[in-house]
This record gives C-alpha cells, structure tokens and sequence, in this order.
C-alpha cells in the first residue's frame, strides 16, 4: 500500500517538517525506480525521523550511500528508507564526535570542484543553475542544516536534468542494466525486476556525476576547519 505524505502529516506540524518530508520522498524516489509514493511504512518512518529531529541531508546522504551499495551488490529487495537506518545510525555517530568547528564555507569548495566537473554539452545550463544556486545558499546566512538541505535538493534537480537528457541512449542503459540483473531476473518476478532495472539506470546516471549528491554536500559542510 502506498501514501502520499499528506495522510501522515500531522495539520499542526510546520511547513519546514513538510518541506523537508517532501525533499527526500523526492530524493529517494530519483535514486530508486521514479515512484512518487512511499509506503505506508517508508512514509511514517520519515515523518518519525523528522518529527524527533534528525538531518534531512544526513537521511538523504544515507540514501545515497545504500544506492551506491545496492548498485554494486545487485540487491534483490525493494529500496527502501527502512533499509537506510543503518547507514544513518553510522552517520550521525561519526558527525557526534567530530568537533564543532565544521566550516560553513564548505559549499564555497564543493562549487569549485562542481565548475571543473567535465559534463556533455546538453547539460551545461543545469551545471550552471547549479553552482548559482549553491552560491546563493552559501552566501544566504541560513542555518547549516537548511544550507544542506537546500543544497542537496539543488543537487537532485541537476540529477533529474542528467536522467531526461540520458533518455537520449535510453536503449544502452537498458540493455546495460539488464546484463547486469539477469541472475535475478527469474527470482525477483516482473514487477520487482522492473523497479530493479529502472533504479540500475538511474544510479548509473547519477553515478556519472558524484559531486552534485547528498553524500558530496554532507562532506563538504562537515569538514573541519583547519587550524593554523
């Protein structure tokens, strides 16, 4: 059974916990196979996450980190938040020892890399609304959540503009990711195999780009300051 995030959010919480709730549905669903909805499950354990406080750029960032593992692995069950607790478990404890020092300016470095990332031609206008709009945020005087946050959403907007103008060679992602997942062809069945297939092209796609991710902002924000 699947819900839109209006069934589980409570009238009385803010827009901000809306905002964000809508960010990483969005997130997971352009790292997966495209579906708008979460599960009944997927959805209250998002809005339990955000109603007790956690990151939205340490959830997303965990979203990539098991995309990234299920692309390599070939994993043989559906994607899901649930499945991203452990990740983030890892995430939060690693920020909790690190001092508080963590640079604000981190985004002004992950700008620079994003300006030299080598794209196709077709992509060069999103490439550029992307280092304006992390200029922007860097420079708006937000809280470093938000920052991250709005950062990493920005990221994902690149990612949609790669995923529609890789329809172009559609067939080789295809054909790609169906050499791959041919040993679960039989076992998944056909609805799963297709979500399977479709989450393998898209990570392909946003494999080609590392640095307009949750996992590229959340380091950037997170390195700590050097000290002369």
């Amino acid at each position: 059974m699947e819900f839109s995030l209006d069934h589980l959010l409570h009238i009385d919480v803010t827009e901000d916990l809306k905002d964000n709730a809508e960010t990483i549905r969005a997130y997971l669903s352009a790292a997966r196979d495209g579906a708008i909805f979460l599960s009944a499950a997927d959805a209250a354990l998002l809005v339990q996450w955000l109603e007790s406080g956690l990151p939205p750029a340490a959830i997303m960032t965990a979203i990539d980190r098991v995309a990234k593992r299920r692309q390599a692995k070939i994993s043989r069950r559906r994607f899901t938040l649930k499945a991203c607790q452990g990740e983030l478990n890892k995430l939060l404890k690693i920020n909790e020892k690190k001092p508080e020092t963590k640079s604000e300016h981190g985004l002004h470095g992950l700008i620079s890399q994003i300006r030299s990332m080598e794209i196709p031609t077709q992509l060069r206008p999103a490439k550029m609304s992307l280092i304006n709009d992390l200029k922007s945020i860097a420079s708006s005087g937000k809280k470093r959540e938000e920052m991250a946050t709005t950062a990493i959403n920005s990221t994902r907007l690149f990612q949609d503009h790669a995923w529609e103008k890789a329809q172009n060679n559609a067939e080789d992602l295809l054909i790609a990711a169906e050499t791959e997942l041919e040993p679960l062809k039989e076992m998944l069945g056909i609805p799963l195999y297709r979500e399977a297939l479709t989450e393998h092209m898209r990570n392909a796609v946003r494999s080609r780009y590392p640095l307009c991710t949750a996992q590229a902002v959340w380091t950037a924000m997170n390195t700590v300051e050097e000290r002369e």
